[in-house]
């Protein structure tokens, strides 16, 4: 699924606003729970 989402820019472009978005809110955000995500 990674190798596809590489493929296109604007997903990976909203797949790291969410991930800093989660960052920001990870109280905010129960998703974390279930797909845990690399702080890297």
């Amino acid at each position: 699924m990674l190798k596809t989402l590489r493929s296109f820019p604007e997903v990976r472009e909203a797949q790291t606003l969410f991930v800093l978005d989660e960052v920001k809110h990870t109280t905010a955000l129960p998703i974390n729970l279930a797909e845990p995500v690399k702080k890297d």
